[in-house]
């Protein structure tokens, strides 16, 4: 089909998704920043607690890093934003 951000808009497309509405931006960067969250959460970040204090679930951290590059996408099809322009 082509490159993630063509298979992304044909979603949204089909979905009848209107991604230049702003509450789809103000809903993506929203989203994006719970998932980033959720990655910090299965990460051992906590300065005050022991290093590796906690086992880090690599599944659990590719799932959230997934949604979050969807995500982007999104907000780079609403920017009408190409990948090698975030590239350099």
């Amino acid at each position: 089909m082509g490159s993630m951000r063509e298979v992304q808009k044909y979603i949204q497309e089909k979905l009848g998704t209107d991604v230049k509405d702003i509450q789809f931006l103000r809903n993506m960067v929203l989203a994006a920043t719970v998932e980033l969250t959720e990655v910090m959460a299965e990460s051992p970040w906590k300065p005050w607690k022991p290093e590796n204090y906690k086992k880090v679930n690599k599944q659990r951290v590719i799932d959230e890093l997934a949604d979050v590059q969807i995500f982007i996408l999104n907000i780079m099809l609403h920017h009408d934003i190409y990948s090698n322009e975030v590239q350099d």
